[in-house]
């Protein structure tokens, strides 16, 4: 598998950029890579054309004119560090960035990789400078829509709250889809199974377990919707950035998390 060569290559990922620093006596060095999520695409043209000596009537050498490439990379968004990094953007103090005509850009490393059929296919470019990126957007005309999640604890005033939606929509001469609903997860006061999961926590992990109500779209709604009396607890293990392109989960936290639902059930039997 070592030997075999990939045939095709598709996607674009794990871009990153590393900025460069330049000491007083000239030596050039990188800073750790910075994550840059969401790349749609790429695109690079190689800059510099050959160099042909003519002698003796003829092309007599070529010089390859290698002077690196001038591209395109297109990301969902360019991230904030990249801003204030390299493009040298700064934070007012009202938390917008503003540009500075006569600041000097940043030099970077840019990172990415491509998937291949067998194997991935990493590059990097050194010496990279970046340009302004182009601001545009674009909006529906004559129409706005917006979207919400219409959640409660309580099934009667999440009712209430959808009805204040719709009349405030219509008000303003709009129209209401409904879908997606998520039921309500009420607080059971006599749950068992919380108590006993409180306990098995505590004994582990010698503290107290923190418990709180919410009324997020969980699957307890909708367990609890077709199982009436179905007593039931939401966990997990600790999730950061959760619904953007850095979502990421704590290894340690699952493991913790496994080792209590295992002792959990050892003590449902």
């Amino acid at each position: 598998m070592a030997n075999k060569k990939n045939k095709v290559k598709f996607n674009i990922r794990n871009v990153h950029y590393a900025l460069l620093a330049k000491s007083d006596d000239g030596e050039v060095t990188y800073g750790t890579p910075v994550p840059m999520p969401g790349a749609v695409s790429i695109s690079l043209d190689p800059n510099g054309e050959p160099s042909v000596f003519y002698a003796d009537g003829y092309a007599y050498y070529t010089i390859n004119n290698n002077q690196g490439y001038e591209g395109d990379l297109e990301l969902a968004l360019v991230p904030e560090s990249f801003r204030t990094d390299v493009l040298k953007e700064s934070l007012d103090a009202n938390n917008v960035l503003v540009e500075d005509a006569t600041v000097e850009t940043g030099k970077f490393a840019l990172l990415f990789e491509f998937d291949g059929d067998i194997n991935k296919i990493r590059h990097v470019l050194y010496n990279c400078t970046a340009a302004r990126p182009t601001i545009e957007s674009a909006t529906k005309e004559d129409e706005i829509s917006l979207t919400f999640s219409v959640r409660s604890s309580v099934a009667s005033e999440k009712e209430e709250l959808y009805e204040r939606l719709v009349c405030l929509t219509e008000s303003l001469g709009g129209k209401v889809n409904r879908s997606s609903d998520y039921p309500a997860w009420e607080y059971v006061e006599d749950s068992k199974l919380r108590i006993l999961m409180g306990d098995t926590y505590r004994e582990m992990y010698k503290k107290e377990p923190v418990m709180e109500v919410i009324h997020a779209g969980v699957e307890c709604g909708l367990f609890s919707e077709k199982m009436p009396g179905l007593d039931c607890v939401s966990y997990g293990p600790d999730i950061f950035d959760i619904h953007t392109p850095q979502e990421r989960l704590s290894i340690s936290s699952t493991k913790r998390i496994y080792e209590y639902t295992v002792e959990v059930l050892k003590r449902l039997k």
